[in-house]
């Protein structure tokens, strides 16, 4: 039998629950769903063990009523089932009334009108929320949960705008120097950023903000979550306190009026399925918007904004830098002024040319620039930066002031086609890491997306992150498998090869185990989940090529540390340079005496050798190499079932003289 009754005085998740439960604990009730939002529960029960009275019961009980207060008989609380007794006087008002008769205030005579004006005084005074005790249970929930354990935590961040090792060295020594920081790693190709810290000393969010305030950008993973049970602030409140404190949460925003909360999080240490689960410990609903995007995609559609960044700043460069070239060469070379539009030889145009080419696509450097030197450190922007933006001054002031014979020379070329040929190697190297990552990304693609479980004996579609262990999950012929988990109905072939190599289907029966990702070939079975989210087989081997392309080479230190220190050494020396040609080779070697540079000053000969020697010396080579060779070699070896555990083993791997193969 089934019917549905009214509850009043429900007004959050954790009313919601205490219903259900209260229903469900009845010997005799089969199913209860409860609408808070309708104020109802319809129940569907056994006749001959419960009658719909005791159901009611058990919801007073709770602490909730199935009759609208001073209601009539058309407000009673049942729907579609008999009808309900006389719903009795409100506690208030009864008391009221009797303590007035009593004093003598109300006459028998005056009784039914006396009455109602007591029910009106009676509504004017507060009542107490019949959920006192749940909110302030949840609230202790949260607020032991949120101090449990003490100790180091580790968080993986995903960093874009990294150009070279010196980037990736910043990173390093900025976090490290944060309070709270107990080591940090970066790995430039990744783009990743491994931070162990103190959680009561330095938040992730703070970890993020430091690595944002040197001018490079955190990207996290970000779902977006539908809550329902909200009814209050309070309710808002508890939700981001409870993940704020969850291992692997980097930041939630809950919106009270949306009923929805955005949660940024790292997805190697926490799953969507145990930040639902931490959501419904404290008596809240949650569920994944349909069109979340999928956070492992996060990390391409970042490099593919990169890639189409820097392909912008070379459309750019290219369409204005190829002009002021020209332009300025033309008034070198006079052989050239007859081929070349007298509007290119103009300085003014030239200079509002380059001043463009400064703004968009150069802006970078100098942005980076300015954001290493707030924290101390120094990085390939600040080379490029201090090349173009000199010889940029050089010529605005040749341009504009009368500085006399030998400081009349524009160098707007050597503007323009640096910062051409410099994005240009961003964006083939943009494209370069892009492509580096791709193994991880396939590994990821092997995965379901969504699962079909059982609730209630019916089949229901939910996304994988959903499922948790104990789920009876059903497979149909062609379908992947969702989890890790053991068969308990039917039977079937299964392809495991994506795991084992074996290109022989694998015949499954009740009581054999499953795997993750693999393909069911024939039948349809149904099977218990006991491995999800990052417990599976194939998210183990995920986090393990991850590990491995994080970790650093014995080989791959010396390279840093020599990339580190080499910004600051390519200055000096072109310091030196320039104090050299000023004070002594420009006479020495008559540089003033020869055809092509006559008339140039000394000051001007000097500072292009200083500006030379800034914007050959790109450290990107020692640095991009040896992480590049790991990211391959991990990558394809995961395309081609080979694990390998970091970049020591492969550099250790020429001394192997026998290697050991099974049958498959």
């Amino acid at each position: 039998m089934e019917v549905s009754i009214e509850v009043y005085g429900m007004t959050c998740g954790h009313c919601h629950k205490r219903v259900a439960d209260a229903i469900s604990s009845l010997d005799g009730v089969e199913s209860v769903d409860v609408n808070l939002e309708a104020e109802n529960a319809t129940v569907s029960f056994d006749p001959e063990k419960l009658s719909l009275e005791d159901i009611k019961e058990a919801v007073r009980k709770a602490g909730y009523s199935t009759e609208r207060e001073g209601g009539t008989e058309g407000d009673k609380g049942e729907v579609r089932a008999g009808s309900f007794e006389p719903a009795p006087e409100d506690e208030k008002t009864v008391q009221l009334k009797i303590s007035r008769m009593e004093t003598g205030q109300v006459s028998e005579s005056e009784d039914d009108k006396s009455l109602e004006t007591v029910e009106e005084e009676a509504e004017k005074i507060p009542q107490a929320c019949p959920l006192t005790e749940a909110c302030i249970a949840a609230e202790k929930e949260a607020s032991r949960i949120s101090t449990g354990e003490a100790g180091l935590k580790e968080i993986t961040l995903g960093v874009s705008g990294m150009t070279c090792s010196a980037c990736a060295l910043n990173i390093e020594k900025v976090l490290k120097n944060k309070e709270g920081v107990d080591s940090a790693v970066v790995n430039l190709e990744l783009g990743r950023a491994q931070v162990s810290f103190d959680p009561s000393v330095i938040s992730p969010q703070e970890i993020g903000e430091a690595i944002e305030s040197i001018g490079y950008r955190v990207e996290k993973d970000k779902v977006t979550l539908n809550i329902q049970g909200m009814s209050c602030a309070s309710c808002a409140a508890n939700i981001e306190k409870i993940l704020n404190k969850t291992e692997g949460v980097i930041s939630t925003s809950v919106n009270l009026p949306l009923e929805k909360a955005v949660v940024e999080f790292d997805s190697a240490r926490i799953s969507v399925r145990e930040i639902i689960a931490a959501i419904q410990r404290i008596g809240y609903g949650a569920s994944v918007q349909a069109e979340t995007i999928e956070y492992e995609d996060r990390e391409q559609i970042s490099r593919n904004a990169e890639i189409r960044r820097q392909r912008n700043n070379l459309i750019i460069s290219f369409i204005l830098g190829v002009p002021v070239a020209v332009g300025n060469m033309s008034m070198m070379f006079p052989s050239l002024a007859s081929i070349v539009p007298p509007i290119l030889s103009d300085p003014i145009v030239l200079f509002i040319m380059t001043t463009l080419i400064l703004l968009f696509p150069g802006r970078q450097f100098f942005v980076g620039t300015v954001k290493g030197f707030k924290h101390g450190v120094t990085d390939m922007n600040l080379l490029i930066a201090a090349g173009t933006g000199s010889a940029y001054l050089v010529s605005v002031a040749a341009t504009f002031l009368d500085l006399g014979p030998g400081y009349d020379i524009l160098y707007y070329e050597t503007v323009a086609l640096l910062i051409l040929f410099i994005v240009f190697g961003r964006y083939l190297e943009a494209r370069a890491r892009g492509r580096t990552s791709e193994a991880i990304r396939k590994l990821m693609g092997l995965r379901a997306k969504t699962s079909r479980i059982l609730v209630g004996g019916v089949e229901k579609e939910v996304p994988v992150e959903e499922v948790v262990v104990g789920d009876i999950v059903v497979v149909r012929p062609g379908e992947k498998i969702p989890v890790d988990g053991v068969v308990v109905e039917g039977s079937s072939a299964v392809d495991e090869s994506m795991i084992t190599g074996e290109s022989i289907p694998v015949e499954k029966g009740e009581g054999d185990t499953v795997i993750g990702a693999t393909i069911n070939r024939t039948g349809s079975f149904r099977f218990r989940a006991t491995k999800v989210g990052a417990d599976t087989a194939l998210a183990q081997i995920i986090k393990l090529v991850e590990a491995a392309q994080t970790t650093k080479a014995p080989i791959q230190r010396i390279a840093d540390v020599f990339a580190g220190n080499f910004i600051v050494t390519v200055h000096i020396i072109a310091l030196l340079a320039f104090f050299f040609w000023f004070f002594f080779g420009y006479w020495f070697y008559g540089v003033g005496e020869s055809e092509a540079l006559r008339g140039t000053s000394p000051f001007l000969f000097s500072l292009l050798i200083a500006i030379t020697v800034l914007v050959i010396s790109c450290p990107c080579a020692v640095g991009l190499a040896t992480p590049a060779a790991i990211m391959v070699g991990t990558g394809k070896g995961a395309e081609n079932g080979i694990l390998i555990k970091g970049g020591e083993a492969l550099e250790r791997a020429h001394k192997l003289d026998t290697i050991v193969f099974d049958k498959t």
